[in-house]
């Protein structure tokens, strides 16, 4: 029975591992998808849109394998404070977390505009996701309603109004 279960164990692993390793291999190919986009400016740029948005999809997909993307949802829909409460180790975490899985949606922001900084991208990402305010305001520890506004004041300053939109527009956020 032990040995059953150890088998049925280590089978489900191994299935998790290569839908990982799959995910990360789509996503590798988009990346070199991206630096062979050529051709005229138009159909340039529409291209790069839609590998900007299939490589958010994996990244979102790779996420969703993360126990940082289950913590973030039961904080997102938890009425309870208790479970609405973050340590600074936490917060760490779920940002480095954060910058691993959406590396390349980070690499695009920033070469599309080069004066997000790193807090911003980050801002970007937990908007894109879909995440509440009250949910960015606490894993980004920022500390107060007035400074989330000024934050996407920043941010809107920054970038394109098309790319704003992109990012801030309830239609484009992802659903989990």
């Amino acid at each position: 029975m032990v040995f059953i279960v150890l088998f049925w164990l280590i089978w489900i692993e191994q299935n998790r591992k290569n839908k990982y390793i799959a995910l990360q291999r789509e996503l590798m190919q988009k990346r070199s998808d991206t630096f062979l986009t050529a051709g005229d400016e138009a159909e340039n740029e529409q291209n790069l849109d839609k590998l900007r948005k299939e490589k958010l999809s994996l990244c979102v997909r790779l996420f969703q394998t993360t126990g940082t993307c289950k913590r973030l949802r039961v904080i997102d829909c938890s009425k309870d404070e208790r479970l609405c409460k973050m340590t600074a180790l936490e917060r760490a975490d779920t940002c480095k977390v954060i910058n691993e899985t959406f590396v390349d949606v980070m690499l695009d922001l920033k070469s599309t505009c080069n004066e997000l900084n790193h807090d911003d991208l980050l801002f970007c990402i937990f908007s894109l996701l879909g995440y509440s305010k009250a949910t960015i305001i606490l894993c980004m520890n920022i500390v107060s309603d007035g400074a989330f506004k000024m934050r996407k004041s920043r941010i809107k300053d920054k970038v394109s109004a098309e790319l704003f939109d992109w990012i801030f527009s309830k239609e484009v956020r992802l659903a989990f």
